[in-house]
């Protein structure tokens, strides 16, 4: 009996949780709306676009030689299947994976959907607009890889690489005289946790964190 008790209980506590009412946020033309929905359905759409995303990475990078290989192909497929968003049709915002599946996105989204893929294959990605001397911006990608910082530009479709076909990084270009942007934007340090959160256990992790040091 005291077995079934706690079967019962810990049933009826799952169940309370599975239920427990929560709100998924939609933009569209940057107008954002809850929607509600039970904890159990947004566990299990965060869990589903955490593998579909894992297996459309492995598929694009499979057979890669270095990370660089595997970087590239990223971005050429992200720039091949996230095209500007054609007039007359909404800006919605909801998750990155949504901009690849959907096929098209505005300029951030664009470059968040490269910086997605390059997060889950392993190396930290975030969109950043850089500033130049005269206040003119380009949003751009910026990848970890080791102790370097690529450089990516998924909305002009544009890679930068040294003569000898290498990806060039921050510090590169911002010693370059012939990228006069770059050496006009100071060094920077982005931060990279809107692209982990989109991963479960770092999303996990990092909520027992902030629980833990209120």
């Amino acid at each position: 009996m005291r077995r079934l008790f706690i079967l019962l209980v810990t049933a009826a506590v799952l169940t309370t949780l599975a239920l427990w009412p929560t709100s998924s946020y939609v933009g569209v033309n940057y107008q954002v709306t809850p929607h509600p929905i039970t904890l159990f359905e947004k566990a299990v759409g965060f869990i589903d676009r955490d593998l579909r995303t894992r297996r459309l990475v492995a598929e694009i990078t499979r057979g890669s030689e270095d990370s660089e290989e595997t970087l590239v192909r990223l971005f050429q497929y992200s720039c091949q299947h996230v095209v500007p968003t054609p007039p007359g049709l909404p800006i919605i915002d909801d998750h990155p994976l949504h901009i690849l599946l959907r096929g098209y996105g505005a300029p951030d989204q664009q470059t968040e959907a490269f910086a997605l893929l390059a997060s889950y294959a392993g190396f930290p990605a975030a969109a950043y607009t850089l500033t130049g001397s005269h206040q003119e911006s380009r949003l751009v990608a910026l990848v970890r890889l080791e102790k370097r910082l690529l450089v990516f530009d998924p909305v002009q479709g544009k890679l930068f690489r040294d003569s000898a076909g290498h990806l060039l990084d921050f510090e590169q270009l911002h010693r370059d005289p012939t990228q006069p942007f770059f050496s006009q934007t100071p060094p920077l340090g982005p931060s990279f946790g809107r692209m982990e959160d989109q991963k479960p256990l770092a999303r996990l992790w990092r909520q027992i964190v902030n629980f833990a040091t209120k």
